[in-house]
């Protein structure tokens, strides 16, 4: 009974160590723009809103994915169910987690974002225009910042943007009222 116990424990832990090394990871660009975002941010110095899913670039086999990190959602296919499986970040929803610094170029790295929210943080300076080259954006929320200068271009697939309670200048482009598919639009 003792050996067969032993032969059990050993095939649950061969077959952990086999799904392990087959499980499908976020793309290593997707992670260097998840780490940008960090850095560029200050994410050491974020309020985080529980003591688990904390964004951890320090492990070799991190999955933001599969460990749930905080604010990040990913496409429905990636499991742990289902390994091999495409991963990717879709959403990244950091509202209130007191993000302070500029948000980076290398944002464009998370390419299959659909809905960005970093709204009541202390991000400034410009709204980077690479912004504008994810193609699946859908929804993008950057309320309540720091921002400045001009309104940023815009991905022509979004149909919201907030951009509400920053410090922009200057008139409204023109693509935002034609050639875009905006149901929301608030800019102050």
């Amino acid at each position: 009974m003792l050996i067969s116990n032993i032969k059990l424990i050993y095939i649950i832990l061969f077959n952990i160590i086999i799904y392990i090394c087959t499980a499908s990871d976020v793309s290593t660009s997707e992670m260097s723009g998840l780490q940008w975002l960090y850095n560029s941010t200050n994410g050491t110095n974020w309020r985080w809103h529980q003591n688990i899913g904390i964004w951890n670039f320090t492990k070799p086999i991190e999955n933001p994915c599969y460990l749930n990190w905080q604010g990040i959602t990913c496409n429905s296919g990636c499991t742990s169910i289902t390994p091999n499986s495409a991963c990717y970040i879709q959403s990244i929803e950091l509202k209130e987690y007191r993000l302070q610094g500029t948000l980076p170029t290398d944002i464009v790295l998370l390419s299959s974002l659909e809905f960005i929210d970093l709204q009541s943080n202390l991000i400034y300076g410009t709204i980077p225009t690479t912004t504008s080259l994810i193609t699946s954006l859908t929804h993008l929320t950057l309320s309540n910042n720091r921002f400045k200068d001009t309104l940023p271009i815009v991905s022509p697939t979004l149909n919201h943007l907030d951009i509400s309670l920053n410090f922009f200048t200057g008139n409204i482009p023109s693509n935002y009222l034609n050639g875009l598919l905006l149901t929301t639009l608030k800019i102050s």
